[in-house]
């Protein structure tokens, strides 16, 4: 499994690399995408590859990052209940997430591993 995470800093270089976490406030779905989906696509690339030079499939891609992008988006649009603005996503400049990001994140690892979908699934507490 190997998780394709959302992009630090929101780029790494100006005018993407953000100064401050509230820098992020600001960002648009396409400013993310414009990052995002270059760096998402060079790690499907490098999986193919591996798969390919085993005739099977034995590396198996966790779209977190997409699934990030997905909720800055609903953030965005005002529709993510109890988050108003993107920062509040996560705990600093570089971009470490906060509770809601690290419980997507685990969600999508488990529709990895398990094949279910994790809608209805309880939140677990963040200590």
């Amino acid at each position: 499994m190997v998780q394709v995470s959302w992009y630090p800093w929101d780029g790494l270089r100006p005018p993407q690399k953000v100064a401050r976490n509230e820098d992020r406030d600001a960002k648009t779905v396409a400013d993310l995408r414009a990052v995002y989906d270059p760096y998402r696509d060079t790690i499907r690339t490098q999986l193919r590859e591996i798969n390919a030079r085993h005739a099977r499939p034995v590396v198996f891609l966790v779209p977190v990052g997409e699934a990030v992008l997905r909720l800055r988006e609903k953030v965005i649009a005002g529709k993510a209940p109890g988050i108003t603005r993107q920062s509040e996503l996560f705990g600093g400049q570089i971009g470490h997430g906060n509770p809601p990001i690290l419980q997507l994140a685990a969600y999508c690892h488990f529709a990895c591993i398990s094949h279910r979908n994790p809608v209805g699934l309880a939140c677990f507490e963040m200590p």
